[in-house]
């Protein structure tokens, strides 16, 4: 069975903050907190292997299958796949590109949809310190994107070099995935868009340095089990839907 591959998208992550657009309730603010916690969750386990693609381009679409749900998309770079999340869904999947009809219409639309909604909230934000040398991790900015008290910090040496690695072919606006090579193959990805990296080397203090601040977007399964995931990365906050 393939080990645990864990694939980010390029977006950057996020800071507890007051949002642009402020939460409407302490179980919103909980689920975002939680977001955070999930995704360091995941990098800290040293036996997942860690893939992470870049994400330039976020759209909103609905999938032409099933009850035809509308939500948030983002090409996988190399393949012929997307990252879909649902509106409402903390969760993403990964589907071929054809089953998404791209609209202008977006989750706020939906009867009944909280703001901010998923998967938009979902998406969290990383902010390097050098006095500190690590990143302050949270799930949401205000518009002076200042770090909320709240927010979780992770050491640069506990960093997946991989993740590094994507958040900078983000900010280049060079599109690829980056991760174990079970991981690329899984997703077939071309080898013009890929690059292989080890799921456990850790960053380095100058690989911090060169990406001061990034986002990544919510996971996706790709491949067997549901440790295996797929994480855009981005080098701008996604809009909200």
């Amino acid at each position: 069975m393939l080990r645990a591959t864990l694939i980010l998208s390029v977006a950057l992550w996020s800071i507890p903050v007051a949002a642009e657009t402020a939460l409407t309730s302490r179980d919103a603010i909980d689920r975002l907190n939680d977001e955070v916690a999930n995704i360091l969750k995941q990098l800290a386990d040293p036996t997942a292997g860690n893939a992470f693609a870049t994400a330039p381009r976020i759209g909103n679409g609905v999938r032409t299958d099933g009850n035809n749900p509308l939500g948030q998309y983002f090409p996988v770079a190399g393949t012929d796949k997307v990252s879909f999340s649902e509106c409402g869904s903390d969760e993403s999947v990964i589907i071929d590109a054809s089953l998404v009809l791209p609209t202008s219409e977006t989750c706020k639309s939906l009867p009944g949809t909280g703001t901010p909604s998923f998967p938009n909230s979902a998406s969290v934000r990383w902010v390097y310190d050098a006095d500190k040398n690590g990143f302050f991790v949270t799930a949401g900015a205000d518009a002076d994107k200042t770090m909320a008290a709240g927010a979780q910090f992770v050491d640069c040496s506990t960093v997946p070099s991989s993740l590094l690695l994507a958040a900078r072919k983000a900010r280049d606006g060079v599109e690829g995935v980056v991760g174990p090579s079970d991981a690329l193959s899984a997703l077939n990805v071309a080898s013009d868009k890929k690059t292989e990296a080890s799921p456990t080397e850790r960053a380095t203090v100058q690989q911090c340095k060169t990406v001061d601040e990034f986002w990544t977007l919510q996971s996706a399964q790709t491949l067997e089990r549901a440790e295996d995931r797929l994480i855009g990365v981005t080098r701008e906050a996604p809009r909200t839907m």
